[in-house]
């Protein structure tokens, strides 16, 4: 779980990254994702000069499969470097009807609020493939004067793996609730 370190929502919303407590499992997972996702990468360019280009089964394989290992290996580790990047929304309301706002979208879309303070909420939801709540998605909301600042993250039993698109769809389904928002 993400757990938020004691400091100013000022500093959080100025540097534009959610401040975590890191500690010695943190520090394991985030170079597990890393090595891992490196193998994506470093397999495929290894691999790729030992291919026989005269079969079409192996061209295939270096002309599709490599490149998309690649790209996904490459994304992965992009995704995990910035997993505590706080993504912002501009909106038109206050503090209040934000926080309002905001909790009645994660309502909406199943996710149960852990915590919430004047300008923080954080709330979990369970994944569709989770078995006894061992995998979830977290979504910190740290919240400003029209502006929503808005982080998922995906926690597991041993590794935490990036979130993919996710947040993207997180995102651009919260901004039309704002936009479309039910009075």
């Amino acid at each position: 779980m993400i757990q938020s370190k004691k400091s100013n929502i000022d500093n959080v919303i100025k540097g534009g990254r959610l401040k975590v407590n890191n500690n010695f499992l943190t520090f394991i997972d985030k170079l597990a994702v890393y090595f891992l996702f490196s193998l994506f990468v470093l397999v495929p360019v290894f691999l790729y000069s030992r291919i026989a280009w005269t079969n079409p089964n192996d061209k295939f394989i270096g002309i599709v499969v490599f490149p998309i290992l690649i790209f996904v290996g490459l994304y992965s580790i992009f995704r995990k470097f910035r997993e505590n990047k706080l993504m912002c929304i501009t909106t038109e309301n206050s503090l209040n009807n934000n926080k309002e706002s905001v909790l009645k979208f994660l309502e909406r879309k199943g996710y149960s609020t852990q915590s919430k303070s004047r300008n923080e909420i954080y709330a979990f939801r369970e994944h569709g493939l989770s078995y006894n709540g061992l995998w979830q998605y977290q979504i910190a909301v740290v919240l400003d004067n029209n502006k929503i600042y808005l982080n998922l993250t995906k926690h597991g039993p041993k590794i935490n793996f990036p979130v993919f698109l996710s947040h993207l769809f997180l995102r651009r389904d919260l901004e039309k609730y704002l936009k479309n928002k039910p009075s």
